[in-house]
């Protein structure tokens, strides 16, 4: 804020806020710096609005304090960059407030009486239009918002002067006051006029013709108000004189402004029809909207050629109020400031060096009663589970924490148990149909190499010898007696006829065969006819072992001599 503060008495509590410096006091009102506390070490500068006792307590002021809460609750939806937010209100040790968004910056007023110390006239009319321009957007804002409900709140502001109009070191027009502004000119309107605390000290010359004669009032009311404001920023001088009230309501409501150009030289013809415009007396022919002012007063900077911005605003204040000569309120020492926000501050448990956490006891009686607790309690090694449930909020979600890691690593292990277990069953089927295919294959007769070759005789009769050329195998094999005569052959068990090779094609015949699983079944059709499986090595072992080894013929008997 502008004003210069003063440190005695400070910092001082003020409920939530600890208040740090004195800045104004006005008709209605104390205003402070103050900064707001909050958890993890949060803090917030602000500014406090503090209704003055006399005011707060005084019974026949308590329809003002109704509707200064009520403006104050409608003022707290307002949200544009061109308007001071207010943070908060209420009550607080029988007091009524209303805290408000700090602005680093300075006040309009504060601006004009620096330019008048310098022997200026007035602010570069680009400067002016660009501030009063800003104000105006934030105007428009607050007569266009809506409730809840979207029903349109009609609120005015009632109060637009230098002094209620911020501009902050980076350039940034804020209006200020809301709600306050309205309560007081209740006051005013209700033939309630004092001029010993000034309720409405200073703020005359910036009313419109119809506030001051007390009818209702929108938002053309705060249009012509900013346009005195425009007025006086170009000029030097406000737009209608007056040293008392009465010539001032007189010269509001039945005559017209000086010339601009008459004050100023430098004044742009361009914008004479737009000021006169904003100041006009019937509400009919005055900017019906804030949003109209604005927009012939940018109209008015782009036809001048002119890009007046934020950033030139700011270059301004700086040329005018350099860093280093900036009026800074005076604040109390930062030990002080910490003291007292120490002790105001809720006490919070501490953690020992083992990991568990102080009790408040301990903490409030002092280093050394926190000592003997931490020597009392017991060691790491001996925590149990009821000592993990006493603890706070962060050792149970670190022990959440780690249990639900556990839990993930046990799912993972029992993922990949499952995952083996149905790899090795699918392993297992594979196996089992396989066999089974080879037990199928086995059991079905094949046509092969050895089903063609004549059926092997038994493993105990001789294979009969193939016929020579000179006689049959009979006569070749039998043995010959001492005289010569061949020796009669014993019985032996009959045989099957060999198998023509014309008649193996038609069927197979063999003589004791070595197993069930090796004796070929009759079928309907040829062998010929199915496809030849692929022997496996199962059935070649068979065939092997079905078919007996050819039987030698003795030899001769020995010659007895």
């Amino acid at each position: 804020m502008g004003s210069t503060g003063k440190a005695a008495g400070f910092p001082r509590r003020f409920g939530k806020y600890t208040l740090l410096s004195h800045l104004a006091t006005g008709g209605m009102a104390d205003v402070f710096l103050a900064r707001q506390l909050g958890p993890g070490g949060f803090q917030k500068e602000c500014v406090i609005k503090r209704v003055l006792p006399q005011l707060a307590q005084d019974p026949s002021n308590q329809a003002f304090v109704e509707m200064f809460l009520q403006e104050a609750r409608i003022a707290a939806r307002l949200s544009h960059p061109n308007i001071v937010h207010i943070l908060d209100f209420g009550q607080i040790d029988g007091d009524y407030f209303l805290a408000m968004e700090h602005v680093d910056g300075v006040t309009l007023e504060s601006v004009l009486e620096k330019t008048r110390a310098m022997g200026q006239p007035a602010l570069p009319w680009p400067i002016a239009v660009r501030i009063v321009s800003n104000a105006a957007e934030g105007l428009d804002h607050a007569h266009k918002a809506k409730d809840s409900s979207g029903n349109p709140l009609l609120l005015v502001h009632r109060d637009v002067s230098p002094s209620n109009v911020m501009v902050s070191w980076d350039g940034v027009a804020k209006v200020l006051d809301f709600g306050i502004a309205k309560a007081m000119s209740m006051s005013v309107s209700g033939a309630k006029v004092r001029t010993g605390i000034g309720i409405i000290k200073g703020k005359v010359p910036y009313m419109s013709p119809e506030q001051i004669q007390g009818l209702d009032l929108d938002a053309r009311s705060d249009v012509f108000s900013l346009a005195a404001v425009l007025y006086e920023l170009t000029t030097g001088q406000r737009p209608f004189p007056g040293e008392t009230t009465g010539k001032l309501t007189l010269e509001i409501t039945s005559r017209e402004p000086r010339p601009p150009e008459q004050l100023n030289p430098a004044f742009p013809p361009d914008l004479h029809p737009i000021l006169m415009r904003g100041l006009a007396k019937s509400v009919d022919k005055r900017y019906q909207s804030a949003r109209d002012f604005k927009v012939d007063l940018e109209q008015f900077l782009a036809d001048q050629h002119s890009s007046c911005s934020n950033y030139d605003v700011e270059a301004y204040l700086k040329e005018l109020m350099p860093p280093d000569e900036r009026p800074r309120p005076e604040l109390p020492s930062a030990d002080e400031i910490a003291r007292l926000e120490a002790d105001a501050a809720p006490r919070t448990p501490t953690r020992r060096s083992d990991g568990a956490i102080a009790p408040l006891s301990s903490v409030a009686d002092g280093p050394a009663e926190s000592d003997a607790a931490e020597s009392a309690a017991p060691a790491p090694s001996q925590s149990t589970p009821s000592a993990l449930a006493s603890g706070t909020a962060i050792d149970a979600l670190e022990a959440e924490e780690r249990r639900r890691q556990r839990d993930s690593g046990g799912g993972k292990m029992v993922m990949v148990a499952i995952g083996l277990l149905v790899i090795g069953t699918a392993v297992g089927f594979f196996v089992l149909h396989k066999r089974a295919l080879e037990r199928q294959s086995v059991g079905t007769p094949t046509t092969s190499p050895a089903s063609l070759s004549p059926p092997p005789s038994s493993p105990s009769t001789p294979a009969t010898a193939a016929p020579g050329p000179t006689g049959s195998a009979t006569s070749a094999s039998a043995p010959a007696t001492a005289d010569g005569k061949p020796e009669p052959a014993s019985p032996k068990p009959s045989q099957p006829e060999a198998i023509k090779p014309t008649e193996a094609h038609a069927v197979e015949k063999t003589a004791d065969p070595p197993s069930e699983a090796a004796a070929p079944r009759p079928t309907d059709k040829p062998e010929a006819a199915k496809p030849a499986a692929k022997p496996t090595k199962k059935v070649k072992k068979t065939e092997e072992a079905g078919r007996p080894s050819l039987a030698l013929p003795p030899p001769p008997p020995a010659d007895p001599e």
